[in-house]
């Protein structure tokens, strides 16, 4: 219970980060949120990574979330610098 706490506590200290635009700051939470739920999935999982069936399945979870999440920060970041996010800029 006490990790889930934490990673909601990083995700809402991620969330006011973004708002303000402070985006070194959100990128460190978010590694940190990242590095807790790998952590969390060790602890938990931890004895079917002795298998190869536990192995295979954590790399492909590790490197989906990974994926998701660099197509999912591009947008932020767009958004964030007002690049992009469907927002428009006069010339």
């Amino acid at each position: 219970m006490g990790a889930l706490l934490q990673v909601a506590w990083l995700g809402l200290c991620a969330f006011v980060s973004y708002r303000a635009r402070w985006l070194r700051l959100f990128n460190a939470l978010t590694r940190l949120t990242g590095l807790r739920i790998l952590i969390v999935y060790f602890e938990v999982f931890g004895s079917l990574l002795d298998t190869g069936v536990g192995l295979v399945i954590a790399g492909l979870l590790t490197l989906l979330s990974a994926w998701w999440w660099q197509r999912k920060l591009r947008v932020l970041v767009a958004r964030a610098s007002g690049q992009g996010g469907g927002e428009t800029r006069a010339h």
